[in-house]
């Protein structure tokens, strides 16, 4: 006996479980169905089957829908792998943090992201050679209509071959000198042979003769160069001395929001691999409340005045190359900290992770900071490995014995199943590995291993 309205209503009600007011329906649905010839046990029985329905209900088209679009993206990211992520990424360009997310994918699928390329980029994210190129149009400072215009001549005419050659054949009014930087600081010119500071040196004079050639030949005078086609080549740059890496990848964090050629990390790889047992990538392989280090950037700094006593305390952003975290240093190890601690530099961390409950986001408490070089190097107590949770061949389970026994030393390994995370499988003595980087590498890439990370 409800209206459409008044069905919809009650739909509601149930799929916000609200109790108080269900048990009013309940009433009302009871006295409907018995006025329409019904029992009310019968009623019900009905309405405790719409209960759970209007949490999540589906019609069969809608199901179907679902489920061929899930084939469809299943399909590509199997066979085209490379076309897949660089279609998220385009997507997520406006969210960090899945934009990060998916960036750091790509190594587990083997495939490289490329700084952006004068020759190679489309306006989006796409795949050239099988590596995945930055967009052009994804620079900060170079919008979409001077990026289609610059893929339009390239397409039309072939590639650029020359910084000054690609002045040359661009109309006037699509390109300025403010989005010429900002090409140059992302390294879209880097592959013509010029350095990028060295092109920064001489924009404004590039610039110049650009523009006296062009109306040159406008008003139909005489080439300066002669009848052939070396105009270009006459233009000398004046050589300067390159930007230093660390310069040049903050330029590249800056034009594009995230590290894409390096990181600033990369020169600690050694001191990471001794002394950072931590993967924040995976916050399911941290293990809360037991010390740790890291070597992490400070990314952002955040003073804070405690509630009871008026202290003051630090709120640190932290960035390793698997991920970011939230750091916080209490008023005694933040009165410590606050004079010599920078943004923008590195360190090394000692600390631990704890979360406020199941669905909060780790914080990691800091206790000490340091030079990277004077953490401790850790051991590794154990190796962790996760098999997939489809099941297995026996071969694939032999070639997995097989390189632990080749691998053979003194450190446990625990296996678990991905269905059963929580369910641990301490392995005896026989199965005991030597620790080693390329171990880890080998076990990521066998098939029956979803995941592997130490403690």
């Amino acid at each position: 006996g409800y209206t459409l309205g008044q069905a919809d209503i009650l739909r509601r009600i149930m799929g916000k479980k609200k109790k108080d007011k269900l048990a009013e329906e309940l009433v009302k649905f009871k006295a409907g169905a018995v006025k329409n010839g019904f029992t009310e046990a019968h009623a019900e029985e009905i309405f405790h089957i719409l209960e759970p329905f209007a949490g999540y209900g589906f019609n069969k088209s809608h199901a179907v829908a679902y489920s061929v679009v899930a084939y469809q993206t299943a399909f590509l990211k199997a066979n085209y792998p490379a076309e897949f992520l660089a279609a998220n990424l385009t997507n997520e360009m406006g969210n960090p943090v899945k934009f990060s997310e998916y960036l750091n994918l790509a190594p587990k699928y083997g495939l490289r992201i490329l700084p952006p390329s004068i020759n190679k980029s489309d306006k989006h994210f796409n795949v050239a050679d099988g590596d995945i190129i930055y967009g052009l149009a994804g620079i900060k400072g170079v919008g979409e209509g001077p990026v289609e215009a610059i893929v339009r001549e390239r397409e039309a005419n072939g590639p650029y071959t020359s910084f000054m050659e690609f002045l040359s054949r661009q109309s006037e009014g699509v390109v300025n000198s403010k989005i010429l930087d900002a090409l140059i600081r992302a390294g879209a010119f880097d592959e013509l042979g010029i350095d990028s500071a060295t092109l920064l040196a001489n924009l404004e004079a590039a610039l110049k003769f650009d523009k006296a050639s062009k109306d040159t030949t406008a008003y139909g005078q005489l080439s300066l160069f002669g009848d052939d086609d070396e105009t270009m080549n006459e233009f000398n740059m004046k050589p300067v001395d390159p930007f230093p890496k660390a310069e040049k990848l903050q330029m590249e964090k800056e034009l594009l929001g995230f590290y894409i050629s390096g990181h600033p990390l990369d020169e600690y790889e050694d001191m990471i691999a001794a002394s950072v047992r931590t993967n924040l990538s995976d916050p399911s392989t941290i293990q809360l409340g037991k010390p740790c280090s890291l070597i992490a950037m400070v990314t952002s700094i955040r003073q804070v005045v405690t509630k009871e006593k008026k202290e003051k305390m630090g709120i640190y952003a932290l960035q390793t190359k698997e991920g970011d975290t939230d750091a916080v240093a209490f008023p005694s190890v933040y009165a410590e900290l606050r004079d010599r601690v920078q943004e923008d530099q590195i360190y090394g961390f000692e600390g631990s992770f704890s979360k406020k409950d199941a669905d909060a986001k780790l914080s990691f408490r800091i206790d000490r900071v340091c030079r990277p070089e004077e953490l401790k190097p850790e051991s590794v107590n154990a190796v962790h490995i996760q098999l997939g949770g489809e099941g297995f061949t026996d071969d694939e389970a032999k070639d997995l014995a097989r390189t632990l026994k080749d691998n053979e030393g003194y450190t446990t390994v625990f296996i678990t199943m991905k269905n059963h995370p929580d369910e641990q499988l301490q392995t005896g003595p026989s199965c005991f590995v030597s620790y080693s980087q390329k171990l880890l590498l080998t076990l990521k890439n066998m098939d029956i291993v979803d995941k592997v990370w130490v403690s």
